[in-house]
Order: C-alpha cells, then sequence, then structure tokens
C-alpha cells in the first residue's frame, strides 16, 4: 500500500515537472518571438532611415546640379565658354554619382549646356617642337613672348600668335620652372640639375646661379624685380611666391598637401631664432641676441 502511494506521488511529481517545463518552454518562445520581432521592426525602421538619408542625399545631387547647370548657363549668356564647361563638368560628376530617374529633363538640360559650351571653345593655337614633356610655361607680362620648359633641358621663346623666337640649351637636367620677371626683362628657369638660369627676354643668357645642391623647383620674383626666391629639394617645396607688398611674406606649396607662409621681415626673424637659441644663450652669450635686436 505505501508503495503505491509513493508511486502514485511520483507521476504526480513527475507530471507537474513536465508542465512547469512546457510553461517554461513556451516563455521562452514568446520572448525569443517577441526578441525577433524587435530586431525585424528595428531592421525594417533602420532601413527606412538608411533609405531616406540616401533618397535626401540623392536629391541634394541632383539639386547641385540644377544649380550647376543654371551657373553653365550664365556663363554661356555671359560669354564666358570655359567657365560654363567647368561648371557643366561639375554637373555632370554630380548626376554620374545620384539616381536619375525621374530627373531626365535636368540630365538633358546638362548635356545640351555642354553641347553648346563645346562649340563655343575653340584651340587658338598649338606651339609644337619641344621633344619631351613640356613641364612649366610662363608669358612675359605684356603677353608678347611665351617661355615653355621642357624635361630635356630646353627653354623655347615663342611670340603669342606661336611663331618661334628661339631655343635655349638651358640646362643639363630637367626645366621644372619658367618665369619672367615683372617688368619683363628677365626670364628665370629652374631645374634639376641644380641651377638657376637669367636670360634677356631675347633668349641672351645673363647669368647662371650654382643655386641648390638638390634640384630646383621652384622661382618666383618679388614685385619689385629686384628678388628672385627659389626652392629645391625632393619632396620639398613644389610651388613658391612672394607676397605683392615684396619680401614680408613667402608662401610655399608642398607635396606634403600643405602651404607654408613665411614671414620675411628680420625683426620677426631674429626674434623666433633667438627663442630657439635660448637655451644655448644661457650657457653662452646671453647678451648676443639683444645687442643683434638693438642694431
Amino acid at each position: 500500500m505505501e508503495a503505491a502511494q509513493k508511486l502514485a506521488q511520483a507521476q504526480i511529481e513527475a507530471r507537474q515537472a513536465a508542465e512547469q517545463r512546457a510553461k517554461q518552454e513556451i516563455k521562452a518562445r514568446k520572448a525569443a518571438q517577441i526578441t525577433t520581432g524587435v530586431a525585424v521592426v528595428s531592421a525594417v525602421i533602420v532601413s527606412v532611415i538608411g533609405f531616406i538619408a540616401y533618397i535626401q542625399q540623392q536629391e541634394a545631387k541632383i539639386q547641385t546640379a540644377k544649380a550647376l547647370t543654371q551657373t553653365a548657363e550664365t556663363f554661356l549668356v555671359s560669354r564666358k565658354p570655359f567657365d560654363a564647361l567647368i561648371a557643366g563638368i561639375k554637373a555632370a560628376r554630380e548626376l554620374q554619382t545620384s539616381f536619375r530617374f525621374g530627373h531626365s529633363d535636368i540630365l538633358n538640360q546638362t548635356k545640351a549646356v555642354m553641347l553648346v559650351t563645346a562649340t563655343k571653345i575653340s584651340e587658338f593655337n598649338r606651339l609644337q617642337g619641344h621633344e619631351a614633356w613640356v613641364s612649366a610655361v610662363s608669358f612675359s607680362p605684356d603677353g608678347e613672348v611665351l617661355a615653355s620648359a621642357s624635361s630635356d633641358g630646353i627653354v623655347r621663346l615663342w611670340r603669342k600668335d606661336g611663331t618661334p623666337i628661339k631655343t635655349l640649351e638651358a640646362h643639363e637636367a630637367w626645366v621644372s620652372a619658367v618665369s619672367f620677371s615683372p617688368d619683363g626683362s628677365v626670364l628665370a628657369s629652374a631645374s634639376y640639375d641644380g641651377t638657376v638660369r637669367l636670360w634677356k627676354k631675347d633668349g641672351t643668357p645673363i647669368k647662371t646661379l650654382e643655386a641648390h645642391e638638390d634640384s630646383v623647383n621652384a622661382v618666383s620674383f618679388s614685385p619689385d624685380g629686384e628678388v628672385l626666391a627659389s626652392a629645391s629639394g625632393k619632396g620639398g617645396p613644389l610651388g613658391i611666391s612672394i607676397s605683392i607688398s615684396g619680401l614680408e611674406l613667402l608662401g610655399f606649396g608642398s607635396n606634403d598637401n600643405t602651404v607654408r607662409l613665411w614671414s620675411w621681415d628680420l625683426n620677426v626673424l631674429v626674434d623666433s631664432h633667438c627663442n630657439w637659441l635660448q637655451d644655448y644663450l644661457k650657457t653662452q652669450d646671453q647678451d648676443f641676441c639683444d645687442y643683434i635686436k638693438e642694431k
């Protein structure tokens, strides 16, 4: 009798345990369904937000293209075909990266502007004579003479109508830059052979400057024509310019993606260099900088 009771009790407990497990499984499935539902809804929301952002981005591109096309049309009316061409190309680039469905009007308008622009632009002249890369060109201030430089060390002088004036056996290496003085009387050429050469406007040599130990990348005259600045070094300054007010400011462009401006004022240079030397001067000649500044 006692054994039967124990068996019955065990069966009841087993049934209860099974029911409890079933309830837990149902609860777990519901929780999983809720989690999945939330994830699906979240994914849908994120997708909708992303799609809206994409549409807004594409619409912004279309609006930019419209504005650029209108700008191109304005330039055409103003007889500025090159400016119109640049604006048209920018508009076309925006359209190339946009979803153009439903915007065939702006696409056709941009094409029409570019076609009209192409008919307005014509080549004025083509100067042929160099046998290697043309690396630099510079017009004289009066626009009458054009100097062209080549990677074979040659500098050629041309009249504005394309008539050759003179061929200069200028350098022993790549000619990287040419620049006329403000009055047009002197032409400076810079080369990878480390020299800067000065020429008269007619091509007569004036002087060779043993300027640097490395390649010379750029040259620039001061506005008064009294000073010539040159820039050198592999990977160094690629361009140089002196401010209109003269030797107060030098600008250097480099392949490190920077443009650097340097003051050429003597007092500024003295102050900056003395600051660099201040630790040294504490143990050496403490009055050196004070003496220089007084002078």
